[in-house]
């Protein structure tokens, strides 16, 4: 799931971890199965090079895209300066190679290495947040630690910016919670954490996260674009997962995940391909006798006295994930120029993006879904 600052989209892809710290896991063939048929996930993370799984995902799920990581216990003999490259070498070819069908990413723990015999194969490691200094929360406050950002990651970034291999990094709001802030770091309703460097409102302790690594990477040299942000894990664990049942640490370790065994959903993520908007939907055999203009579409649109301010706060909140430029100054949608005009618009427009829910219509209150069309003249209302 690549991104960066404010610039995410509905359309960006979605991927998932396959952990198998577990001894009650469904046949690797079934998981593969349902998520390349069941699902819109097109994304797996592997956390070793498991020729059954690497081979099974080619077989029975090629349509989803791999990274696979070297095991921490390979990557002492690939520091050695006089060997290194070498057994790098010796691993991919006894480990990647003959398996590489639909491997696009390769994570490597320690200093990134130029696999050429691996063509179209990019290669990047996975960070945790630790990198980041201590800081008051603030996302353009962020900076990477002392001792890390130039020696070791701003050489990194070059190397991500010359091969276009991603920065990745593993984001945990549920590590950093506490009792003041729990609804933050996991999506309920909340005030916020106002940034004054940006304007912005962060209602999502996940977004300020990851706008924190883009500050990081940007003061560094790195932020406009040329690196992409890659989230290679986050997740929210709840007791009703059972998870990976063998996994070591706090029982919290052993709790993620978003299907169970079964592959029944443990969250209602919009994941499943029933989830999405049928694009040609068949007329129904008994039509309304009186049918809306649009053909029965639906919108969301800001209420009538919603606040200015919350109004605005759903504009910086849905402009990070869809195209804004139609009410930006010029755009067929500009005009009228007043923020309720405005929020209507990107409201609608993430509405649609997201599947048509009516809680991606809900915006703590402010939007409702219409079956009445809002477009006006050239400006044009997604549907």
């Amino acid at each position: 799931m690549a991104r960066g600052q404010r610039r995410r989209r509905a359309a960006l892809p979605i991927g998932v971890k396959y952990g198998a710290n577990a001894d009650n896991l469904p046949p690797a063939a079934s998981v593969a199965s349902f998520l390349a048929t069941k699902t819109t996930i097109d994304r797996m993370k592997l956390f070793d090079a498991n020729p059954a799984f690497l081979d099974v995902f080619a077989a029975n799920a090629p349509s989803i895209s791999l990274a696979v990581s070297i095991p921490n216990s390979a990557l002492p003999s690939f520091a050695d300066r006089s060997t290194g490259l070498d057994a790098a070498r010796g691993w991919v070819r006894d480990n990647l190679s003959p398996h590489v069908a639909n491997v696009t990413l390769l994570l490597a723990g320690n200093e990134a290495l130029q696999l050429e015999n691996l063509p179209g194969v990019l290669v990047t490691t996975p960070h945790y947040l630790g990198i980041l200094a201590p800081s008051d929360g603030i996302p353009s406050n962020a900076r990477f630690r002392p001792g890390l950002d130039t020696k070791i990651l701003a050489p990194m970034l070059r190397f991500h910016n010359d091969t276009g291999s991603p920065f990745m990094v593993n984001a945990y709001p549920y590590f950093s919670y506490n009792a003041a802030n729990l609804n933050y770091a996991v999506f309920r309703p909340n005030a916020g954490v106002y940034d004054p460097g940006t304007r912005l409102n962060y209602t999502s302790m996940f977004d300020a996260q990851m706008d924190a690594v883009y500050t990081a990477m940007k003061k560094l040299g790195y932020g406009d674009g040329g690196v992409q942000i890659a989230v290679g894990e986050a997740g929210w664990p709840t007791k009703a997962d059972a998870g990976q049942n063998q996994k070591p640490g706090p029982v919290a370790e052993r709790s993620f995940g978003i299907f169970s065994t079964d592959f029944t959903p443990k969250y209602d993520l919009g994941l499943f391909v029933e989830d999405r908007p049928n694009p040609s939907p068949k007329p129904s055999p008994n039509p309304s006798p009186n049918p809306s203009p649009s053909g029965g579409g639906k919108w969301c649109v800001a209420k009538s006295g919603a606040s200015a301010t919350d109004l605005q706060n759903n504009i910086n909140y849905a402009c990070g994930y869809i195209d804004c430029k139609p009410i930006q100054r010029g755009g067929a949608c500009f005009d009228p120029n007043n923020v309720q005009s405005h929020a209507s618009y990107v409201m609608n427009a993430y509405y649609q993006a997201n599947g048509l829910h009516d809680y991606d219509c809900d915006f703590k209150g402010t939007g409702v879904v219409t079956s009445s069309d809002p477009s006006y003249g050239s400006c044009k209302y997604v549907s």
